[in-house]
């Protein structure tokens, strides 16, 4: 089971225990350009680690700067995220 409903498991998670979340971008989908620009619009609120996944997979994770962390704030920041990387896709 996946800790966002309607994603499979493996593509999205949250740690509460070290106050983070991460997404495994697909960059066939999505260029560096756009997770790049998802990132940087991310950089006010989260600190934003990019690292290679697998061939042709980056883990983007997000650990936001502000407290309280729960895990519906995580949640939160992975969706607005993945909006984010769609809209940076899509320009």
């Amino acid at each position: 089971m996946s800790d966002f409903e309607g994603i499979p498991s493996g593509i999205a998670g949250v740690d509460t225990s070290s106050g983070s979340a991460w997404i495994l971008v697909d960059e066939v989908l999505y260029p560096l350009d756009a997770l790049y620009g998802a990132a940087y619009v991310f950089i006010d609120r989260c600190h934003v680690f990019l690292d290679r996944a697998g061939p042709g997979q980056v883990r983007v994770t997000l650990s936001p700067k502000a407290a309280p962390v729960d895990s519906a704030v995580l949640r939160s920041h992975v969706g607005e995220f993945a909006n984010e990387l769609l809209s940076c896709a899509w320009r």
